[in-house]
């Protein structure tokens, strides 16, 4: 029944929602990581938990995840309820749908901060320190 239903949405919903809940994770993820400050230890362990898609996603994907973040925002600023989507299963079928996407799209502004956070690979740094002061003894 699950696969019945997302067959039905349409793909343009398919692929924002996609992209919203990624882009939220990762808001979340470097907020947890701020959170730790006091702890650099706990902080450094959590960012090495994911650090090998932070690389993979800087090295791959970054300049186009920040043009994908622009358009959308940029989309959603200005909408044309012209443009509509008028399917059952959309979520971009009403013009309230489209209000509430706009403000969601706000939040994209401190995305783009929080990816650069995220990439920082010197949050790792007091994890391999702890390493080498263990190792050395």
């Amino acid at each position: 029944m699950l696969e019945e239903y997302s067959n039905k949405i349409h793909p343009l919903n398919k692929i924002m929602w996609g992209f919203t809940k990624y882009t939220q994770f990762l808001s979340d993820y470097a907020d947890l990581i701020r959170d730790c400050h006091s702890n650099p230890i706990l902080q450094s362990s959590l960012w090495h938990y994911h650090s090998y898609w932070f690389g993979r996603m800087e090295n791959k994907i970054n300049k186009n995840l920040k043009i994908s973040i622009q358009s959308i925002k940029e989309s959603f600023l200005h909408f044309n309820s012209k443009e509509l989507i008028y399917d059952q299963h959309s979520n971009l079928s009403s013009i309230e749908d489209i209000k509430d996407w706009k403000l969601n799209a706000n939040y994209l502004d401190t995305i783009e901060k929080d990816i650069e956070f995220l990439f920082n690979s010197e949050l790792g740094q007091p994890l391999f320190d702890l390493k080498n002061a263990i190792n050395s003894n």
